[in-house]
């Protein structure tokens, strides 16, 4: 019934555009709110903000440290398929023919780039 939450830092990245659209609400309330609330419902208005931001903030601090030590256990690798390999995203023969699967690819580059050479160099008749 219940699904698999998901990484922490899936999690942390589901609240960007709420926490986004927060900040734009509470930042109108705060600079045009007097414009169109009294003051009894501006007030209410930054205290509910308040406490909304609060919740926002308690839930990142919550999240945080796993996503940070999620960070860290990961491989920071420059070739992605070695990455994904240290990360057990694929297994060793995945890994074998990805990279056999470039060399075929980085070896026909080659050899269509020796032909154009060889047909620009080659005097027209």
């Amino acid at each position: 019934m219940n699904k698999p939450s998901g990484s922490p830092s899936s999690r942390l990245n589901r609240m960007d555009r709420p926490f986004t659209l927060f900040m734009v609400l509470a930042v109108a309330a705060v600079f045009f709110g007097d414009l169109f609330l009294s003051a009894e419902n501006y007030k209410l208005a930054l205290a509910a903000a308040a406490i909304i931001f609060m919740g926002f903030w308690l839930y990142g601090a919550v999240h945080m440290p796993a996503a940070i030590s999620e960070q860290f256990n990961k491989s920071h690798h420059p070739d992605e398929d070695v990455r994904a390999l240290q990360d057990g995203e694929i297994s060793i023969s995945q890994y074998a023919e990805r990279k056999a699967a470039k060399q075929i690819g980085s070896t026909n580059a080659t050899h269509t780039q020796g032909r154009e050479h060889e047909q620009q160099s080659s005097p027209k008749a």
